[in-house]
């Protein structure tokens, strides 16, 4: 109808964890509203004609359709060595065009059609000619996508069609610098709109930078976005007794030829419950935006839609303080398409928050807006005003009595109701004492702190796993040469007293090889309080890591089921997927924060923490204080190796503990699995890294005093 258009679309397969592929007019209804619920406008029916049930559906409820032609040759490159090898055989066109024919005279009358196209992953062109030049001649004005072409002297039809293009590529290609990768024709992609049938593969713990893809599809014209890899995970459900697994794949049933869990790619799981990849697509997918205009103290809300109007949307406002709810309030929203609003709120001005007793110059504040369409939430953002996130010193004490002793590989630190144990030889705290409360998990020889650079690989870590477990050695960590000094007695340097300082350095290795210096400091005051920093420094020659993480896990006795923390939630997130996400303080419990993905791997990470609280259920806990800069958390009832090990869910090894992992820097999930590394900017600078955070053991009367705080309240 003339305007431009953005395809927030995803790849859909017909599947049922039971039917296979048999799927009911029901089973489609329910996909179909639930890309409308999460945001969905477009889907590319990968890789045949649908039911015309499904497309029915789709004119009714208002999604674009890509209608894909069942032509597919990927085979051939295995084959022949040359995936062109029937595409490029003009004896094959009438076999094309006879699919692409019928596809065409089946679905013409359907107002969902946005493109034909000619098939998936065949190479070619000249038998796709064929059938682009039959679809012309029909006089169908739908445009035509193929992108098989896309590296040969074809190019392109009438849009320009690419999968998993990187991010930077896809920039050239909005600033209309890019030209084409066919080796015969080096022109620019000037004159089509530009189309990703596939890209950020949304597989287990992913996808990573879908905002990014989105601040560009948004930023030029002719980027018309596209469609994520893929709708939902392709798994077997065992619903009777007698099952190893709740759900099998690729290899369960003995089968010689199989993609393992390759199948398991989707934003949802076989039964529709959502990942955390669809709730990511689902606000980055939303149709209103917000930004604050600071020089006007306005909000600005725009509605991306191009046709629709946001009309009567009901926006709730929440402003939140360091993490506590501070005010909310509601006002309703319309927007004209592809039109801007400038919303004045008096509630949410500067002098109106300061007046509410906000400290702009030390607070954290952040207001958080959710998108109503009647009572279903539609999205919702947060948007930073000020981060002031800092260190936390240990507070200033009038006495200091603390005392140091030291017996065979073990040196104790009494101080005032307690005491730490520290095993000289790790450089870890192997018993932690405090009001009769142990905070160690000594019955089964736990630690804390014990350092890790690596975590349970992630389906985007795929193409990395080999290489970390056996090249660079990761699993295989161990620390040697532990050297330690104790400063005593207590010093004063004007700001705080402290107690007593014990100091440690080591190597760690990886594979019984030397890879990191590493130091570590253990700043304990009277009170049991202890601030612990340290550093992680590469040595010399030692070849490119790819580093999941810097940290350390922690194990702590199995009472510690309760958990409260203000960062980012409710659900689990790194460093580049967290649109699903927002900073407040959010409580939960220990058993409740894993993430069940179909193959085992990291998950329920929790990024930007700036304190995690982790107590039992007489009112004895350890609060976790970011030094210098926030952290990262994930507590679970298993270890990050038994996590590592499985292939299965319930192949996990639960114990009875809470095991604790900290990062003070993550590498976020990316698309790696069938797409690109993480950015940049969301990679782990592996060759040094410096780390602060403080531990204050506390029992309920200690802190009687203090405010009480309750979570953020959030709809999930």
């Amino acid at each position: 109808n003339g305007e431009k258009i953005k395809f927030k679309g995803v790849n859909h397969h017909d599947s049922h964890p039971v039917t296979g592929y048999v799927m009911t007019h029901a089973d489609y209804e329910r996909d179909v509203a639930l890309m409308k619920q999460y945001n969905v406008n477009a889907v590319r029916t990968s890789h045949y004609p649908p039911d015309p049930y499904f497309l029915t559906l789709c004119d009714m409820y208002g999604l674009y359709v890509v209608d894909e032609a069942d032509i597919e040759t990927h085979g051939a490159h295995d084959r022949f060595g040359d995936i062109n090898h029937i595409s490029h055989d003009i004896k094959w066109k009438h076999h094309y065009v006879d699919r692409v024919s019928r596809m065409y005279e089946r679905d013409k009358n359907h107002g969902c059609i946005a493109m034909w196209s000619l098939g998936n992953e065949s190479g070619g062109y000249k038998c796709q000619d064929a059938c682009y030049d039959y679809l012309k001649s029909t006089g169908s004005e739908i445009p035509v996508h193929y992108e098989g072409v896309h590296g040969l002297p074809r190019v392109a039809y009438d849009v320009v069609s690419e999968m998993y293009t990187h991010i930077d590529i896809v920039e050239t290609i909005g600033e209309l610098k890019y030209k084409t990768r066919s080796r015969k024709k080096k022109e620019q992609y000037t004159n089509k709109p530009f189309f990703l049938c596939e890209y950020d593969h949304a597989m287990g713990f992913g996808p990573g930078s879908l905002e990014e893809y989105w601040d560009l599809f948004y930023s030029y014209d002719n980027l018309m976005g596209g469609c994520i890899w893929e709708w939902v995970d392709h798994a077997v459900f065992h619903y009777k007794d007698g099952y190893k697994f709740r759900y099998t794949y690729g290899g369960d049933h003995k089968e010689k030829r199989h993609d393992g869990n390759f199948c398991c790619d989707g934003l949802f799981y076989p039964d529709r419950t959502p990942h955390t990849g669809a709730r990511e697509m689902k606000n980055v997918y939303r149709p209103v935006r917000a930004d604050y205009d600071e020089e006007e103290d306005c909000y600005v809300f725009y509605n991306t839609n191009s046709f629709k109007p946001v009309s009567n949307m009901n926006v709730r406002a929440s402003v939140i303080a360091n993490g506590m709810l501070l005010m909310s309030g509601e006002f309703p929203l319309n927007i004209a398409p592809g039109e801007a609003v400038g919303h004045t709120i008096e509630e949410l001005s500067y002098d109106s928050l300061t007046d509410a007793g906000v400290d702009f110059d030390n607070d954290d504040v952040f207001v958080h807006f959710e998108y109503f369409d009647g009572a279903m939430l539609v999205a919702d953002e947060q948007i930073t005003l000020v981060d002031n996130a800092y260190g936390c010193p240990l507070p200033d004490y009038e006495e200091d009595e603390i005392g140091v002793t030291v017996s065979g590989k073990y040196l104790t630190v009494q101080f005032e109701n307690g005491e730490a144990v520290i095993d000289t030889e790790s450089a870890a705290i192997v018993s932690y004492l405090k009001n009769g409360t142990e905070y160690v998990n000594t019955g089964r020889d736990g630690v804390l702190f014990r350092p890790t650079l690596s975590r349970a690989s992630l389906d985007n870590d795929r193409n990395l796993r080999h290489f970390w477990e056996k090249e660079a050695k990761l699993y295989d960590l161990t620390v040697r040469n532990v050297r330690y000094f104790v400063e005593l007695p207590t010093q004063n340097d004007g700001d705080n007293v402290y107690g007593a300082a014990v100091k440690f350095s080591y190597e760690i290795c990886l594979g019984g090889k030397p890879a990191y210096d590493a130091g570590i400091m253990y700043n304990f005051a009277p009170t049991g309080d202890c601030a612990v920093r340290g550093f992680f420094l590469k040595r010399d020659g030692v070849k490119k890591l790819e580093l999941p993480r810097f940290g350390f896990t922690l194990e702590m006795p199995s009472g510690f089921e309760n958990v409260m923390y203000y960062g980012d939630g409710p659900f689990e997130n790194l460093p580049d997927i967290n649109a699903q996400c927002h900073t407040a303080l959010f409580a939960d419990k220990v058993k409740d924060m894993h993430e069940d993905y179909i193959f085992p791997q990291e998950n329920s990470v929790h990024c930007n923490t700036r304190v995690l609280m982790l107590n039992d259920n007489d009112g004895h806990g350890m609060q976790f204080m970011m030094g210098f800069a926030p952290f990262s958390f994930a507590v679970h009832d298993y270890t990050q190796e038994s996590l590592h090990k499985a292939n299965h869910p319930e192949e996990i090894e639960h114990i009875d503990a809470t095991v604790l992992t900290l990062g003070f820097a993550d590498r976020g999930s990316g698309s790696h699995s069938c797409g690109f590394p993480p950015l940049p900017e969301y990679l782990v600078d592996e060759e040094a890294c410096a780390f602060s955070i403080v531990l204050m053991p506390f029992s309920d009367d200690e802190m009687s005093g203090e405010e009480e705080q309750e979570p953020f309240k959030v709809i999930k």
